[in-house]
């Protein structure tokens, strides 16, 4: 099993985009998530992603690493669902981890309404 902190990442996660400055959603998802989920998935292995240890989430750094996730089609989404877990202990944090899994479920549910 392999662990993504985001603290360790940073400990103020940024916007949405690249372009909206550093720490974003987007490179969070492409540069640290993306490959470790490959990896993963490669050793049939599962990838926990822990959200607790920021100073908050902005809804737009969650959905698009959630739901860009099953946007951008990186792999199947039930593959999705078998390797990644989004954890959150704290109480603080665990509404980030619904919101985090609501923007996946949303995603998958959008994409299946296009088919």
């Amino acid at each position: 099993m392999t662990t993504l902190r985001v603290r360790d990442y940073a400990v103020a996660p940024g916007g949405r985009y690249r372009k909206d400055g550093p720490f974003s959603g987007e490179e969070f998802r492409d540069d640290i998530l993306v490959p470790q989920l490959l990896a993963a998935a490669d050793r049939n292995e599962d990838v926990v992603v822990e959200l607790d240890g920021v100073a908050g989430y902005g809804s737009s750094f969650l959905e698009e690493v959630f739901g860009g996730l099953v946007r951008r089609g990186v792999m199947a989404q039930q593959d999705i669902g078998r390797v990644l877990s989004v954890l959150a202990t704290g109480r603080l944090f665990k509404p980030y981890e619904m919101l985090a899994q609501r923007y996946m479920q949303a995603e998958q549910q959008r994409m299946a309404a296009q088919v």
